[in-house]
């Protein structure tokens, strides 16, 4: 009798309704089999855009419902795990942040070095009475998820790919061959083990002092393969799924898809490469482009300017 009452009455009906709303917002892992990952993307911009204007408190509350449902990315040159923890210390927030301050660690890589040349990082290690023996072996867990074979892969072919374009004189066979063979490799170890991210090749952060360059960027492979139509189109056809599944970062994707249209003398698709295009007199395209842009998890035109003028040229 209970349940038919509540079924009848209005307030029965918002109490139902409200109970299916929460249980759709089911909490999405990377690589889960239903995750989408586009509106963690959009999500985060939105937050980094208030973190750039200084209103740490208003982007605290965004990250930290954006990670009550997604787990976190921490994205290069974006950091939205890391800017939450520093969003949350700048406003006074209550919240303790220790499981949070090892996740950064035992999940995202950051090391003592990392930590000791912030400000912010310090604080929570003095906070929580944290050493550089503690955060060492937290580090030691954090390597041993990772698959060490693959990071040191990449870095080798991102290096090969570089030297082969930086000989003089440029010999066009050489470079052929050394694509095919990188771009035959990273197909290999997706297959076998996934797209390069976080979670198996690990942070552009070094593991130990005995590891030398890391370089573990795959925009810059992909924008060569486009040479080859069958390497453009498996890529073409893998990559918006793993951008989905928060497996492939879409920048990746955007660089793959650019070069291949500003190869084939066509316009930009996404206008992520050509950026400094005055699209002032242009407002119909804009809107265009960004309709692509967040179809596919990507900033706004607008939103980019900003970004790079604020992250990029400071580096």
């Amino acid at each position: 009798m209970g349940l038919i009452f509540l079924k009848k009455s209005k307030v029965g009906m918002f109490f139902l309704i409200s109970i299916s709303l929460i249980s759709c917002k089911s909490y999405q892992k990377i690589g889960g089999e239903n995750s989408n990952y586009i509106p963690y993307y959009l999500k985060v911009y939105e937050a980094d855009s208030l973190f750039l204007l200084k209103n740490y408190s208003s982007a605290y509350e965004k990250y930290d419902s954006l990670f009550k449902y997604y787990e976190p990315i921490n994205m290069p040159l974006y950091f939205e795990f890391e800017n939450y923890l520093k969003a949350g210390l700048l406003s006074n927030k209550k919240k303790n942040f220790k499981n949070e301050f090892k996740m950064i660690v035992t999940n995202y890589g950051y090391t003592y070095k990392n930590i000791e040349k912030d400000t912010l990082m310090q604080i929570l290690a003095l906070r929580f009475k944290k050493s550089k023996k503690d955060i060492e072996k937290w580090q030691k867990q954090y390597s041993s998820k990772l698959d060490t074979s693959y990071r040191y892969q990449l870095t080798l072919m991102n290096f090969n790919d570089q030297k082969v374009r930086n000989q003089k004189p440029l010999n066009w066979d050489e470079v052929a061959k050394i694509d095919k063979q990188n771009d035959s490799i990273l197909r290999q170890m997706i297959n076998k083990v996934g797209y390069p991210n976080f979670k198996n090749v690990g942070s552009f952060r070094k593991l130990n002092e005995s590891e030398r360059k890391v370089d573990l960027g795959v925009e810059v492979l992909l924008n060569h393969f486009t040479s080859s139509e069958e390497s453009f189109k498996f890529y073409n056809q893998i990559l918006p799924t793993l951008i989905k599944k928060g497996e492939c970062l879409p920048k990746d994707y955007a660089h793959l898809i650019d070069r291949y249209y500003t190869k084939n003398s066509q316009d930009s698709f996404f206008y992520f490469i050509t950026f400094n295009y005055d699209f002032k007199n242009n407002p119909s395209l804009v809107r265009v482009i960004n309709k692509r842009r967040k179809k596919n998890g990507l900033p706004s035109i607008e939103y980019e300017k900003i970004w790079f003028e604020e992250r990029l040229m400071k580096m």
